[in-house]
C-alpha cells in the first residue's frame, strides 16, 4: 500500500514538473516535458509549436513526427488531428489534411473543429462543403458563447450573394438571425439585412434580440421608406403600438407624447445642443424646451422622422405655450429633408403665445419624396438677438389633406 502511494506521488510530481516545463518558452523545456510524460499529446503539440517558431535544421520533419505521435497517443482528442491536418495542408497534402480535420470534427462536435474545416474549405474553394461547416459553426455560436461575427465575415469573403449566405449558412435560430441582421446593419447593407430581419420577425422574436430599431434607422438614412415602415411596424406590433401607413394618412408616431422620446426609428427625438434644455414630462405628456440665449443660431429642438406620400399636402396641428418668447423670434415647426436639413415650403410661422394655444400649419411634399423630418426648430432671424425663454408642446397631429 505504501509503495502504491509512493508511486502515485512520484507520478504526480513528474506530471506537475512536465506541466511547468511545457509552459516555458524554451524548446528544450518542452522536449523534457515530453520525456517526463510520454503519454501526453499536449506536450508534443507544445514542442511542435516551439520547433515551428525556432525553425532549427530538420525541425520541419520533427514537427510532422510529433504531430503524428500526438494523434496516435490520444486519438480521441481533436486538437492533435487539427494541428496535423493544418501541417499537412501547408505541405501540399490537401486530401490527407482534409481527412485529419474531419477526424477532429468526429472527435469533437464543438465550434473549433467546425471552424477549422470551414476555413479549410474556404481556402480551397470547396463551396458546398464550406456552407455545411459554416452553418454548423453558426449553430454552435449560441448558447456556447462563440461570437458569430467572424463566421459572418468568412461567409462574405467566400460569397457576396446575400440570399445564398442567408439560406445556406445562417440557421433559423432567432439569436443567430438577430446577430446576422445586426451585423449587416453595422456594415450598412440594408438590402441584405432586411430579408434576414423578415425571417426573424416571422418568429415573433425580432424585438427580443434588438435588431429592429438599428435597421429601421439605417433604412431611414438610406431613404428606404417602405422598408423602414415595415421594420417599424414589426417593432410597434411587438410593443402593442399602432403602426404607420402613410397611404392611409398614418404618418405620425405618438402624437399624444405618451412615451419618452427615444430618438430611434420613427420615435420622437430630443436633439441636444449647447444652451438648450429640452425635456420630456411624462406626467403631463408634453415636451418643454428652455432657450438660455446662448444657444446656436439654428438648432432642432424636437424631431420625428415621418413617412409621407410624395406630392401630398399635410396639415400639422399642435398645442403649445411660450414664456418670454417674442413674436418673430424664429421658433417654429418645419418639415425638412432628412439628408440635408433643408426646410420644405410651408406655412409654419414663428410661435409665440403666453397662454395655452392651438397652432397649425401646412406643408407640401415634393414629387418622389417619401421621407421627411418633422422638426420644432429655432433659427435666429437676421437683426435680432437670440431668443431667451421657453416653449411647451403637446397633442401633435398630422393629417393628409390631398
Amino acid at each position: 500500500m505504501a509503495l502504491a502511494g509512493a508511486a502515485c506521488i512520484t507520478v504526480s510530481i513528474r506530471l506537475s514538473l512536465a506541466d511547468d516545463l511545457a509552459r516555458r518558452p524554451e524548446l528544450a523545456s518542452a522536449a523534457r516535458a515530453v520525456r517526463l510524460a510520454p503519454g501526453s499529446a499536449r506536450y508534443r503539440l507544445r514542442q511542435a509549436a516551439l520547433l515551428e517558431r525556432d525553425n532549427p535544421a530538420g525541425g520541419d520533419a520533427a514537427v510532422g513526427r510529433l504531430l503524428e505521435d500526438a494523434t496516435t497517443i490520444e486519438p480521441r482528442l481533436a486538437e492533435p488531428w487539427m494541428q496535423r491536418g493544418l501541417y499537412l495542408e501547408i505541405h501540399g497534402h490537401k486530401n490527407q489534411a482534409e481527412q485529419m480535420l474531419l477526424r477532429a470534427a468526429d472527435a469533437d462536435h464543438t465550434f473549433k473543429p467546425a471552424w477549422t474545416l470551414a476555413n479549410f474549405y474556404a481556402r480551397h474553394a470547396d463551396i458546398d462543403k464550406f456552407w455545411t461547416y459554416a452553418r454548423q459553426c453558426l449553430q454552435l455560436t449560441e448558447p456556447a458563447g462563440y461570437a458569430p461575427e467572424p463566421v459572418f465575415d468568412l461567409c462574405w469573403r467566400v460569397s457576396d450573394d446575400a440570399p445564398t449566405i442567408l439560406n445556406r449558412a445562417v440557421p433559423p435560430v432567432p439569436p443567430v438571425r438577430a446577430a446576422y441582421a445586426l451585423y449587416l446593419t453595422s456594415l450598412r447593407k440594408p438590402s441584405a439585412a432586411l430579408p434576414a430581419w423578415r425571417t426573424l420577425n416571422r418568429t415573433g422574436m425580432a424585438d427580443e434580440f434588438g435588431p429592429s430599431l438599428p435597421l429601421c434607422d439605417l433604412l431611414i438614412q438610406t431613404g428606404d421608406a417602405a422598408g423602414a415602415v415595415e421594420v417599424w411596424n414589426g417593432y410597434a406590433a411587438a410593443h402593442g403600438r399602432a403602426g404607420l401607413d402613410p397611404a392611409r394618412g398614418r404618418s405620425l408616431t405618438d402624437g399624444n407624447l405618451e412615451r419618452e422620446p427615444a430618438g430611434r426609428g420613427f420615435n420622437w427625438a430630443l436633439p441636444r445642443s449647447h444652451g438648450i434644455d429640452n425635456r420630456y414630462f411624462g406626467d403631463e405628456n408634453e415636451v418643454r424646451v428652455e432657450l438660455d440665449g446662448d444657444q446656436p443660431e439654428s438648432a432642432e429642438l424636437l424631431t420625428q422622422n415621418i413617412p409621407v406620400v410624395p406630392g401630398a399636402r399635410y396639415r400639422l396641428r399642435f398645442q403649445y405655450q411660450t414664456t418670454d418668447i417674442e413674436p418673430g423670434s424664429g421658433l417654429s415647426w418645419a418639415a425638412v429633408e432628412p439628408a440635408t436639413g433643408a426646410p420644405q415650403p410651408s406655412t409654419c410661422a414663428s410661435l409665440s403665445s403666453a397662454e395655452p394655444a392651438g397652432g397649425a400649419c401646412e406643408f407640401q411634399t415634393a414629387s418622389g419624396q417619401s421621407l421627411l423630418r418633422l422638426a420644432l426648430r429655432y433659427s435666429r432671424p437676421l437683426g435680432t438677438l437670440r431668443a431667451h425663454g421657453s416653449i411647451r408642446i403637446s397633442h401633435v397631429r398630422l393629417e393628409r389633406l390631398a
